[in-house]
Formats: structure tokens, C-alpha cells, sequence
């Protein structure tokens, strides 16, 4: 099969796994200077991270990108990317900057894409990582409203920060929304994970709520300081 362009053939390569032949390839696409320069960079950064997984690179292209890129998704993607290298890599905060930046820039254009609703998940996972769990529970509540097929995890992950806070009513309310089937199309499998984890957390929270119930407060002691 002949493929007509430069960047034709460094697609295909990509597809086919060969990515140093294709960041070659989309090297001489940028030089050519005849295809959307954003894109470009973002397919170089993809091939770096896939290739010779030099994240230092990969982040590096996906920064050039996300400023060059003239397609919404593909300017949203190279957030994306960068907040997921530097969240694997344990830089939180960082990976919280540019989640966030993908998160505001999708907003202002209107580009409310699934890369979007992963967006928003991901930055709230980094903020529960740094301890903001208030901050934390607050977008994994968004995403519920935003993705049906990321709701499960939601509530999961929201479930854990109300733990960590202390809500422990709220918490086990929510354990109890898992007995209701999951979102059409959610692995199965994955669902009855988190329906085990739940039950065992539900059994730990009842006990510890029955405690608090029949906990009698000493004479003159109000609660306060």
C-alpha cells in the first residue's frame, strides 16, 4: 500500500509499532511544515512514551504540543499525557497542574470530551494524593455527573476520602448505592471487585458507627473546647 504524504507513512508506522521510525518520520513532517504542528508533536511525544519510554521527552513534546495544536482534542490529549506521566511518576502536584490546564482549556473552548471527563477523575485522584480530600470528593462527585462508565470508581474513590475526613454516615450511605447493578457496558468483573472492597468497608463502618451510637458522654463534658 503507498501512502501519499510524510505524515501518512509515519501514521502507519506508529500503528504498526515502529516508533522510532515514525518520530523520524513526523520529525520531517514538522520540518515539511505542511500539517498542524500541535498534532505532530503530540503523535512524536506519544511515540517517545510508547517507544523509548524517555518520559522526559515525551513530556517535553506534549508541552510544545498542547501550545501549538490547533484541534481541541488533540491540544486537551497532550494535558492529558503530560498530567499522566508525571501522576505515574508520583509528581502529584505537578500532574495536578496539567490535568487542570486540559480540565480549563476544554472548558473555555466547550470540549467536553470523554478526554475531558478522564481529565477530571485523574486530577481529582492527584488532589486525594496530596491529602485534599475535601477538594477531592468535590470533582469525584462532578465526574459521577459527567460519566456513567466512570461513576463506580467515582464513588469508590470518594468513598475512601469521606474515611479520611471523618463523614463516616456519608461514607456508608454510600456504600450501600453498590448494591444497585452497574453503569451498561462497566466490566463486570471490575464491578464485583469493588463490590467485595465495599462490603468489607460497609461491615467496618457499621461497627464503628454502632460504637459512636451507643457512646455515652460523661457528666459535664459537652463537646467542646
Amino acid at each position: 500500500m503507498e501512502y501519499s504524504s510524510t505524515f501518512d507513512r509515519a501514521l502507519f508506522a506508529e500503528r504498526d509499532a515502529r516508533y522510532s521510525e515514525a518520530i523520524q518520520l513526523f520529525r520531517t513532517c514538522l520540518a515539511e511544515g505542511e500539517h498542524d504542528g500541535g498534532e505532530v508533536l503530540f503523535h512524536c511525544g506519544w511515540c517517545t512514551e510508547q517507544g523509548s519510554g524517555n518520559t522526559r521527552d515525551a513530556l517535553r513534546y506534549y508541552e510544545m504540543a498542547s501550545e501549538e495544536a490547533r484541534v481541541p482534542e488533540c491540544k486537551l490529549n497532550s494535558f492529558f499525557r503530560s498530567g499522566w506521566l508525571l501522576m505515574h511518576q508520583k509528581e502529584y502536584a505537578q500532574a495536578a497542574t496539567a490535568f487542570r490546564r486540559g480540565i480549563d482549556f476544554a472548558e473555555l473552548a466547550r470540549h467536553k470530551s470523554e478526554t475531558y471527563n478522564q481529565s477530571a477523575f485523574w486530577y481529582a485522584v492527584c488532589l486525594e494524593s496530596q491529602g485534599w480530600y475535601i477538594d477531592a470528593i468535590k470533582w469525584y462527585r462532578l465526574v459521577r455527573t459527567l460519566s456513567p462508565q466512570l461513576d463506580p470508581e467515582s464513588r469508590f474513590r470518594e468513598l475512601v476520602c469521606l474515611n479520611h475526613v471523618g463523614s463516616y454516615p456519608e461514607a456508608f450511605s454510600l456504600c450501600q448505592s453498590f448494591d444497585a447493578p452497574p453503569p451498561g457496558g462497566f466490566p463486570a468483573e471490575r464491578y464485583s471487585e469493588l463490590r467485595a472492597s465495599i462490603a468489607r468497608e460497609a461491615e467496618l463502618l457499621q461497627r464503628c458507627l454502632a460504637c459512636q451510637s451507643s457512646f455515652v458522654m460523661t457528666p459535664g463534658h459537652h463537646g467542646t473546647r
